[in-house]
């Protein structure tokens, strides 16, 4: 999937490219100048259940900016969310607190 940002005199300024897996889960966005040189990459990384494990976004030059870090509980329900900046240093920490309830009807 391709976006296109344009000037306002109509020329491209920004083009964000969109590759998606056989799930239909986002795989990699790729930001380009009007050039088509790239400014900004991120790569998405999944569990066999589909959900997100980690996004790392790389400048230009392939140096990491960002790096997004999601855990999960047995039932696929989230448990953290990690962000890490450019050296590696945790800045954004979000756990997550899930009850589960048995039921007469539960096995």
């Amino acid at each position: 999937v391709l976006h296109v940002q344009l000037s306002s005199s109509g020329q491209p300024v920004r083009k964000t490219t969109t590759a998606y897996n056989k799930w239909n889960k986002v795989e990699e966005q790729v930001i380009t100048d009007e050039t088509g040189s790239v400014i900004e990459k991120t790569s998405f990384h999944y569990n066999t259940e589909n959900d997100l494990l980690e996004e790392t976004q790389v400048d230009k030059s392939g140096a990491v900016i960002r790096r997004t870090v999601y855990t999960y509980d047995h039932k696929g329900m989230p448990l953290s969310r990690k962000i890490y900046n450019e050296k590696g240093e945790l800045i954004y920490s979000r756990d997550y607190i899930n009850e589960y309830w048995e039921t007469a009807d539960s096995p």
